[in-house]
Order: C-alpha cells, then sequence, then structure tokens
C-alpha cells in the first residue's frame, strides 16, 4: 500500500525485510522514554534493533556487542538471505519501487478509492493523463472474494502471491495479498 498510494512512502530500518520487533528487556531499554514510563510505554527501541545483514553472529552487523539484540529470526530474515528469494519481502519492495519509478501515476496521479473495508479489502485508482493504475489490497488473514474490478485492458504488473484468480466474476484473494495493474495504452 505504502507504495502504491499518494504521498512519499517513508520505509523504516528493516522493513524492507520484514524485520518484527524485538522485545526488549527493561535492562537494556536505550530509549529514555521506555525508560521514564515503563511499563505503560516500552520506547521505541523495539524498532530500533541492528539491520540484520546476514545470518552470521548478531546479523553480520558488527563484530562486537550490538546496542540492541536482535530477533531471534535473524538468521532467516536478512539481507543475504532475502536477496536470492525471489519470493523475499525485500524482492517485493524492490518490484514495487521499480514499478513506482516506471509508472507516473503512482507517483503522482489522483487516487480515487473503490472499496474502503469491506470485507477487509482496500482497492484504489491512480490516473494521471491516460495513466492508471488498480490496487486491491486484502487485509484479512483469510482468503477473500472480491467482485472483479478490473476493466478491460488492464494486466497485472504486481502480486504478492502468484498470478490472479478469477472464479465466478470475482477475485480470489489470498490473506495479505496486495496485486497492481495497469491500463494498457
Amino acid at each position: 500500500m505504502l507504495l502504491t498510494k499518494k504521498g512519499m512512502p517513508f520505509i523504516y530500518n528493516g522493513d524492507e525485510l520484514g524485520m518484527i520487533n524485538v522485545r526488549i528487556p527493561r535492562r537494556q531499554i536505550r530509549d529514555r522514554y521506555g525508560k521514564m514510563i515503563w511499563p505503560f510505554y516500552k520506547g521505541r527501541d523495539q524498532g530500533r534493533t541492528p539491520m540484520q545483514w546476514n545470518n552470521e553472529t548478531v546479523g553480520g552487523f558488527t563484530s562486537g556487542e550490538p546496542w540492541l539484540p536482535l530477533h531471534e529470526d535473524f538468521r532467516k530474515v536478512n539481507v543475504h538471505s532475502e536477496t536470492n528469494d525471489e519470493k523475499s519481502v525485500l524482492n517485493a519492495y524492490r518490484q514495487l519501487i521499480a514499478l513506482r519509478k516506471a509508472i507516473p501515476a503512482l507517483q503522482c496521479g489522483e487516487i480515487e478509492f473503490e472499496e474502503t473495508g469491506r470485507n477487509n479489502i482496500l482497492s484504489y485508482t491512480r490516473t494521471l493523463n491516460d495513466q492508471q493504475t488498480l490496487t486491491i489490497l486484502n487485509f484479512s488473514s483469510r482468503k477473500r472474494r472480491f467482485p472483479c474490478a478490473v476493466k478491460d485492458g488492464f494486466r497485472l504488473v504486481f502480486s504478492t502471491h502468484r498470478n490472479m484468480i478469477v472464479k465466478n466474476g470475482e477475485f480470489v484473494l489470498f490473506p495479505f495479498e496486495a496485486m497492481v495493474f495497469e491500463k494498457q495504452k
């Protein structure tokens, strides 16, 4: 969603890998607000852990002791591992960034919402001159059906899961699936 809607996309350290927050023990918290307001606010450190570069000790970030602990999944969720996995979160970000650069409508096109939350689906078009995209997002942890909103002349240019499945005039969207279509010229 971040890379297909209006506005400047911000990618925080680790988002592009799918890094998840780390539970930081109180004694290791560095954030002064986390220290002051514990346990009501545990601070920002859980999202400030070192970048996980590879599956070596402390994720290849340092040869010393990092300022915060890494998540236990760093041997799997890291730049090196995800670079070679075409279905990784990192490669999805790379594809979407390239798509955003290639399609000006995704950068500065007007947005029109088609579906805004029914059945946990969000869909919208972005239009700039004769260019148009359609984005469909499933925010549910379950498969969802969505009325086929793709008009003639659109082609699938990105999917988090696979090629589109249409049954009885409806898309079958997998859990947390995202699809982007582009209008053919």
